[in-house]
């Protein structure tokens, strides 16, 4: 009997030692969903805003060397974005503290083939280049948790000319996936189309993930998490 007891008092000193512990994680967790979330809602601002800005002052709807430079300058983002100068041009710091990557997309079938046959000779790109119909905006470095809001996020609604989202993950054995299949899977007029085989293996929709999928793509390690959407 007094071993039995001396065993319980050896489980309740030990609960009282991990409790706060454990209350102190389960606090920070907690915190930094809410953290996460504002940071997900100034996402969703930041988004509406500049495809506004894009629609009411880009003077046409066909976007040639609309990258992430050009729009560090443009003045189309929120002002309070961070934008760092390093030796290959600018970086547009985004809200979870990784980078805004922006570039031209195709936006039909005819264009993609257009775009995939110019590509194959850099000489004949540069003198037959003549711009796409839509553009891709990439939010790298995320978390799973940052990555799975973005990816849950009805964007069609926020933003009417949304294509589609892409979620995926980076590493060593998967270091192309990102964009690729956004880019060339997700256009106006191929919603039947079946998938070509591609390098990139992240998770593509026109529509917004479900939780099970959204978690299923964000399965990162660390912030190798990264998340794109299309717009026209």
């Amino acid at each position: 009997m007094e071993k039995f007891k001396e065993i319980v008092k050896d489980i309740i000193r030990i609960f009282v030692y991990i409790l706060p512990v454990v209350a102190v994680f389960v606090f920070g967790y907690i915190v930094y969903l809410k953290i996460t979330r504002n940071h997900i809602y100034d996402t969703q601002k930041d988004i509406a805003a500049f495809v506004r800005n894009v629609n009411t002052r880009y003077n046409t709807t066909i976007y040639k060397n609309f990258d992430t430079d050009f729009v560090s300058y443009s003045g189309y983002l929120p002002m309070d974005l961070k934008i760092k100068s390093t030796d290959h041009g600018n970086e547009i710091i985004n809200r979870f503290g990784g980078k805004m990557v922006f570039k031209e997309s195709p936006k039909t079938v005819e264009e993609r083939k257009e775009f995939k046959y110019l590509s194959r000779e850099r000489k004949m790109f540069a003198a037959h280049y003549n711009g796409l119909g839509a553009y891709t905006i990439m939010f790298t470095e995320l978390k799973t948790q940052e990555c799975v809001g973005l990816a849950t996020t009805d964007w069609k609604k926020i933003v009417p000319n949304f294509m589609g989202l892409e979620a995926s993950y980076v590493s060593k054995k998967h270091p192309f996936n990102g964009v690729e299949n956004l880019n060339f899977q997700i256009l106006e007029d191929n919603e039947n189309e079946t998938a070509e085989a591609s390098r990139d293996e992240g998770v593509i929709s026109r529509t917004p993930l479900v939780l099970y999928d959204a978690l299923q793509a964000c399965a990162c390690r660390g912030d190798s998490c990264q998340v794109a959407l299309k717009f026209k």
